[in-house]
């Protein structure tokens, strides 16, 4: 049995939803799609067997105030009645004071005709739900230009720590065997181990992430079997070139969330002898 170490993303959930049960039906429905998706949302109901027998005012405020990229607030007539959304909130103007209104996590949704809440600054925008696809739509953006407004692609380095967090965390869900050496992923399948290594370029200094691979009885290729490249249009659109294709294919352009997906499908057909 290999030892394995434990990655974890930079947050756990990139959304973390804080609503009044009247409003249930609405937000169940928003986050069924955001999952469908591939984003990693908290929602009490999906965390039952977890939430079970813990100090939830603990628990409840630990994840409000630390576990998300983003905190989705669905602020209704109901919302500022209840005793756990009064509980999340708190959490949530927490980490307003520890972040000295410099981190902008909150999403304030406004259901109906529901007014703003007097704790959240004025110089925080909200946004009025009027339809499911709309705002799942709203939300999928703000998520996926996040990695530009956190300035990852300036350092390249720091990027790569993120994105390796990210394959590591899905293969993981996956049900993948994964463990790290240094700056290498090793991943076991049934009959084969691969090892992976992501690098940018240290000659040119191209805009790039190249991945390098080779198996346990062979040396590391020296030509990367991966080459993931970007653009800005107006949010970061991620391609992934496989060296072993034909180079006159043009890759797809893909949100972060999908780069993560393809490279994880790539590790799986590979370990898999596709």
């Amino acid at each position: 049995m290999h030892a394995e170490i434990m990655m974890s993303r930079i947050h756990e959930f990139d959304f973390v939803f804080s609503f009044a049960g009247e409003d249930r039906t609405l937000v169940e429905e928003i986050q069924t799609r955001l999952s469908a998706k591939g984003y990693y949302v908290f929602y009490d109901n999906n965390y039952q067997e977890q939430l079970t027998g813990q100090d939830l005012y603990r628990v409840l405020r630990d994840i409000y105030r630390n576990k998300g990229k983003f905190v989705v607030c669905f602020i209704s007539d109901a919302y500022a009645q209840k005793k756990w959304t009064n509980l999340e909130f708190t959490a949530v103007k927490e980490r307003f004071l520890e972040t000295f209104f410099a981190e902008g996590f909150l999403i304030p949704i406004l259901i109906g005709n529901a007014s703003i809440l007097g704790d959240i600054p004025t110089f925080i925008g909200f946004y009025r739900h009027t339809d499911i696809d709309k705002t799942v739509d709203m939300l999928c953006k703000k998520f996926d230009s996040c990695i530009e407004e956190d300035n990852l692609i300036d350092d390249i380095q720091r990027f790569i720590e993120y994105m390796q967090e990210s394959v590591f965390s899905l293969l993981r869900r996956q049900h993948c065997s994964i463990t790290q050496k240094g700056d290498s992923f090793i991943v076991h399948g049934n009959n084969k181990m691969l090892i992976l290594r992501f690098a940018t370029d240290a000659i040119a200094q191209l805009p790039c992430i190249m991945v390098f691979e080779h198996s346990e009885s062979s040396l590391e290729d020296p030509f990367p079997a991966l080459i993931i490249t970007w653009h800005k249009c107006p949010h970061l659109q991620f391609f992934i070139h496989i060296f072993s294709e034909c180079i006159d294919k043009s890759p797809d352009e893909l949100t972060f969330n999908e780069l993560i997906f393809g490279i994880c499908t790539y590790i799986k057909e590979r370990i898999e002898g596709h």
